[in-house]
């Protein structure tokens, strides 16, 4: 009991907000979310905890990605409710680091993992610096963003974009793996298998679809040429209610690029979404310019930055 309320006090102290400038919602319930997932993932996978004269300094934990593992054939994890001082130098961290690295290490061994993935926020440098001292690779940086569905929205009228119908599935499924954008976190790691990771989009859409999440097609002469997936909508109990789109992926076939198709299908794929939630959120690669321009264009705040980090053990 004493050391689940010592991990609670270091959630409390931590500063890493993803949820930044969120209409309407409080420290207190961004800190009472926090908390929840903490003792919700408690039981989920392995846990590591650094804890010195009654005050804990450090805590994560490893999950086992089970879709990542089917689909690429080798074991793989993720680091889970991350969370470090942020008053500890470095000097203090290496320290942690020389007693928690062996024990990470010989569990991984010991778990067969192969690749460990983790996500980090961008401003927090202990984070960064500790993760990197554990030999993650640095693959890329993300930016979140978010769109007040009480915003307006001006639609093109004059474009075609519905809820994808079974037999669209082989053709979007295609334009996905075809089409995708080839500077995400897996084609920026060259360990990964570039033909896996073409499927990966196709099995995704194919997921989504039998999951029922949202699947909105944009159309010429009837054809499909572009897909913008959304999870199904969530709502945050914590956050007074607040009903939350997360935005996946859009994906505009090579071909038909240009001539404002990524445009069209997003303000489209918001007008959707604005009769059905309280706010529409995304991430994106920091680098994908033409993406931030869009986001920008349709009216998105920017409010978190992370990084991405994969280790592989040899």
């Amino acid at each position: 009991m004493l050391q689940k309320q010592l991990i609670s006090d270091l959630i409390i102290r931590n500063k890493d907000n993803q949820y930044n400038l969120w209409p309407e919602i409080t420290t207190d319930q961004i800190r009472n979310l926090k908390l929840h997932q903490f003792i919700n993932d408690e039981r989920l996978g392995e846990t590591f905890i650094f804890e010195k004269d009654e005050k804990c300094y450090l805590y994560f934990q490893v999950h086992n990605l089970e879709w990542d593992t089917n689909h690429f054939g080798f074991k793989c994890g993720a680091i889970k409710n991350f969370y470090i001082d942020d008053e500890l130098g470095f000097l203090e961290i290496d320290e942690i680091i020389k007693k928690i690295q062996p024990l990470f290490n010989k569990y991984l061994k010991s778990s067969n993992f192969k690749f460990i993935f983790a996500d980090i926020c961008s401003q927090n440098k202990n984070g960064n610096y500790f993760i990197q001292s554990l030999k993650f690779q640095f693959i890329l940086n993300w930016i979140d963003g978010f769109w007040n569905s009480k915003d307006k929205i001006k639609v093109n009228q004059n474009i075609s974009v519905s809820e994808i119908k079974d037999e669209e599935i082989e053709i979007i499924s295609h334009i996905a793996s075809k089409s995708y954008y080839k500077s995400g976190r897996f084609y920026s790691d060259r360990r990964f298998d570039t033909v896996k990771v073409d499927k990966l989009y196709d099995s995704i859409i194919k997921n989504s679809h039998r999951s029922g999440d949202i699947i909105l097609v944009l159309h010429e002469n009837s054809f499909p040429i572009g897909v913008f997936v959304t999870k199904k909508i969530a709502k945050y109990e914590i956050f007074n209610k607040l009903k939350v789109a997360h935005l996946r992926f859009l994906v505009i076939d090579e071909n038909h690029r240009g001539l404002n198709a990524g445009y069209n299908i997003f303000t489209s794929t918001l007008d959707y979404l604005q009769s059905k939630c309280d706010l529409v959120i995304t991430g994106l690669e920091s680098h994908n310019l033409v993406s931030l321009n869009l986001h920008i264009k349709v009216g998105f705040k920017f409010n978190y930055s992370h990084n991405a980090y994969h280790l592989w053990r040899t």
